[in-house]
């Protein structure tokens, strides 16, 4: 019996990428809020250090370098740290997670 290949949406496929990176921060020790509605932060992590960090799940493209800028002044005003995670990055991001946090 063949196998149906099913499409998704590219929105579909953004939340399971955003459930990928919240389970693997949950893993970690982190307590993570997903961000809902108009909101540019996808999740909201909180470290066992206390550490609050602002996190954008993109599949494909980026941020442009000023909006970056500009959501990292409006972290740091609340006392939080704003990354953008992707596919090619994600690896990388718990990696530097897991040194700064020592975990």
């Amino acid at each position: 019996m063949e196998q149906r290949q099913y499409k998704t949406s590219p929105r579909f496929r953004g939340y399971l990428f955003e459930r990928e990176v919240r389970k693997k921060l949950e893993e970690m020790g982190f307590f993570v809020f997903r961000s809902t509605g108009s909101f540019k932060v996808d999740l909201i992590a909180f470290s066992p250090k206390g550490n609050v960090y602002w996190i954008e799940c993109k599949l494909h493209r980026d941020l442009s370098q000023k909006e970056k800028q500009r959501w990292e002044e409006i972290a740091k005003t609340y006392h939080a740290h704003f990354v953008v995670v992707n596919r090619f990055n994600l690896k990388q991001f718990l990696f530097l997670l897991k040194s700064n946090e020592g975990i």
